[in-house]
């Protein structure tokens, strides 16, 4: 049976690398805002690559991708890669494309799924430097809860920096709340936590906080910041058979920061 990939955020620097390997391995259909690039990116992979321009905050747009994957048949597999940084100034518009999107997304696919396939969310490392509290967590789990804002965004304090770590925290968490749901269509989901990788999002943390950015960098153990390919072929594993039984988890890629910190997750 053939393998159908999906890669939302798939024209950022993550997404075309990852894209640029699984279309050797199946099919790939490329989700993103901007229709110019997909239609670029999909005319590089060929004719085994399908593009679906969309906002992850729209379920309409979100249902829409899933019934193009549904119509492709095979063993479907997720990559969510898309999201935004703390430079997107409002703290409610980051929860709302980080968290309520992520959560969007896992309940319309979880429909379609099947056997063998495989979820993974992406968190980052920003969810392991702010701290976890029981408060916060229990919110977080419920993202599309009607009074969910409500309830988050006084944590936020107004500041999306906050909002962003708060949203790559709930990512996790929510990731932890589906795995029995997805392991009852024997499926996996999970969430891999990047640390500085060498994308365009980079630049927008060193924009926006330039002495948290070179901490880290000079607190990581592997004296170097990440590369897209250290991610994607994370991925590449973590979709394969061979980790089949790495489920209901974070994984974080992060050259060994938060171990040289002491920092730890939630």
């Amino acid at each position: 049976m053939k393998n159908v990939y999906v890669i939302t955020g798939a024209t950022g620097g993550m997404g075309v690398d990852l894209a640029r390997k699984l279309i050797y391995l199946g099919e790939v259909v490329l989700f993103d805002l901007d229709l110019d690039k997909l239609n670029q990116l999909q005319k590089e992979l060929g004719g085994n690559s399908f593009v679906c321009a969309g906002d992850i905050t729209k379920r309409e747009d979100i249902k829409r991708l899933a019934e193009i994957c549904k119509k492709r048949g095979g063993v479907l597999s997720v990559v969510h890669l898309a999201g935004v940084y703390a430079n997107v100034k409002s703290a409610e518009r980051v929860l709302d494309i980080n968290l309520v999107g992520t959560a969007s997304i896992m309940e319309e696919f979880y429909k379609i799924i099947g056997e063998k396939s495989v979820f993974i969310n992406t968190s980052s490392i920003a969810a392991y430097l702010y701290p976890y509290t029981k408060e916060t967590s229990e919110i977080l789990k419920r993202p599309l809860d009607k009074d969910f804002m409500q309830k988050i965004l006084p944590f936020t304090k107004g500041e999306s920096r906050i909002a962003y770590s708060l949203s790559k925290q709930g990512v996790i968490l929510l990731t932890r709340e589906w795995t029995k749901l997805f392991g009852e269509k024997n499926a996996r989901v999970l969430a891999v936590s990047p640390g500085l990788i060498q994308t365009p999002m980079l630049d927008k943390v060193v924009e926006v906080t330039p002495d948290s950015a070179e901490s880290l960098l000079n607190s990581t153990p592997c004296h170097r910041v990440g590369r897209p390919e250290d991610i994607t072929s994370l991925v590449l594993f973590l979709l394969s058979e061979k980790a089949g039984f790495i489920n209901g988890t974070d994984i974080l890629i992060d050259g060994g920061v938060i171990s040289a910190m002491g920092k730890q997750g939630g």
